[in-house]
């Protein structure tokens, strides 16, 4: 047979017939049992079917006692049909399952809500997670002084840069953030906000920082522009802005100064940006400001004459419009300076009337008459006249200290009103007799106690 077997296999067997036979033998059984094998597995399952022996092993009895499932007495029984005691199968469930995660057991010992070591195995400690997971014992005493983490790496550089620590604490920072210096200069070199440009301009032009440079180092106003969250392709035309140009206002003022020509004054109007059709105007009223006090002059001193009588309406018209003011102006300014004339004498005879009634010179009537007379209204002339009324009533005059001692004295008037006169002014009725005394150069009878209140005024 090992004759007729083809290519390689007829080399294998060579011509030994009893290789051939074991080689069939076991082609046979492999053949034969792959035949045989679900009829086998049915009779394996009809067998156990029948005969329920089968019990959970020693190791999924401890994991059952772990997840609750069974009891240890209940786990114990079974396990001793394997040949385990209670103690062994005791060891069994101390070694199964797993502790809780080694941060998670860390950040409760942290926090106190679990011991160091909690007494042994089957308690809860840290030592005991330790102890349970499947990390080997020399490392145990590494785990207290990794219980706390060293801030972040974007914290540590805010903090150097706000000055909260020194190059070495930082340098300790990031290196337990596993960065290395030169890579903790860079983020170092990164972090923090540059002064705006305009800020750094200013800097420039005060002369405290030049206007280029680069590099971590270095401060410029290229520097902090590239430092900065503005595109690095700006920097050169911000260099334009070094210069600062005055407003549109400031222009206009200095070209009213007669410090500005008008082309220069043009041009920074441009810059303002202005726009252009605006320019000349803005030009001519710097120029035409320059005048403006002269202008006026000449037209307060043709008003003047005007208003003097020395020159009449035709010619003042004439004269303002020579000037620049249009025919209509002229006559408006013509027309204020009679208004202004006759505010001016209405005034002063209402003044007048005013200071006649006051003195009692004309009645209230009167008074009303003339002022209608000179064109104010009813209304405003009783108004007018009311309120002198009042004025007149409280400018009553009184009697002076002397006129009220000879009137005494010439028998006018007898000692007690004199006194209450005297009183009346602010004397108290002590001195009120001594005056009275003076008057008559002998001492007066009903002398008052010195220091006495004043009695009143007289009525």
């Amino acid at each position: 047979m090992a004759d007729n077997a083809p290519g390689g296999l007829g080399g294998l067997l060579g011509g030994t017939s009893q290789v051939t036979s074991i080689f069939i033998y076991g082609l046979f059984q492999q053949v034969l049992g792959a035949l045989l094998q679900p009829f086998l597995t049915q009779a394996q399952y009809d067998v156990w079917k029948g005969n329920t022996l089968a019990q959970l092993s020693p190791a999924i009895l401890a994991d059952c006692v772990v997840r609750t499932i069974l009891t240890e007495e209940q786990g114990a029984a079974i396990a001793a049909n394997y040949g385990l005691d209670a103690d062994t199968f005791h060891q069994m469930v101390l070694d199964t399952g797993e502790p809780p995660a080694l941060e998670m057991a860390m950040s409760w010992w942290r926090r106190g809500l679990l011991p160091w070591d909690g007494g042994g195995p089957g308690t809860a400690g840290l030592l005991q997670a330790l102890q349970t997971s499947r990390l080997r014992p020399e490392w145990y005493s590494v785990i207290p002084t990794v219980q706390y983490q060293p801030i972040t790496a974007a914290d540590a550089v805010n903090a150097y840069v706000r000055n909260q620590i020194d190059a070495d604490t930082y340098a300790t920072l990031m290196n337990d953030n596993a960065y290395k210096p030169d890579m903790a200069q860079i983020l170092y070199d990164t972090v923090g906000r540059p002064p705006s440009p305009t800020e750094a301009l200013h800097l420039y032009r005060i002369g405290a920082i030049p206007l280029h440079g680069t590099g971590p180092t270095v401060l410029s106003v290229q520097q902090s522009i590239m430092e900065g969250d503005i595109k690095d392709k700006w920097e050169p035309a911000f260099e334009r802005l070094v210069n600062v140009y005055p407003g549109l206002f400031e222009i206009l003022q200095m070209a009213k100064d007669g410090g500005l020509p008008p082309d220069q004054a043009a041009q920074l109007y441009a810059i303002t940006g202005l726009p252009a059709a605006y320019i000349p105007y803005m030009v001519a009223a710097g120029s035409g400001a320059k005048t403006a006090a002269a202008k006026n002059l000449t037209e307060s001193m043709v008003v003047k004459l005007y208003a003097d009588g020395i020159i009449d309406q035709d010619q003042t018209g004439s004269m303002l419009e020579a000037l620049g003011y249009s025919s209509d102006e002229a006559a408006m300014l013509v027309s204020q300076s009679d208004l202004q004339s006759e505010i001016k004498a209405l005034n002063s005879a209402v003044i007048r009337v005013q200071s006649l009634y006051l003195a009692r010179k004309i009645t209230a009537q009167s008074a009303s008459t003339l002022l209608t007379g000179f064109g104010v209204p009813a209304t405003t002339a009783q108004n007018l006249v009311g309120i002198w009324q009042q004025e007149q009533a409280a400018s009553v005059r009184v009697l002076t200290e002397a006129q009220i001692v000879d009137a005494w004295k010439y028998d006018i008037i007898d000692q007690p009103t004199a006194q209450a006169y005297l009183e009346g002014l602010g004397y108290s009725p002590f001195d009120a007799w001594v005056l009275i005394s003076i008057k008559a150069e002998a001492a007066q009878p009903n002398q008052p106690a010195e220091g006495a209140g004043v009695t009143g005024a007289a009525q």
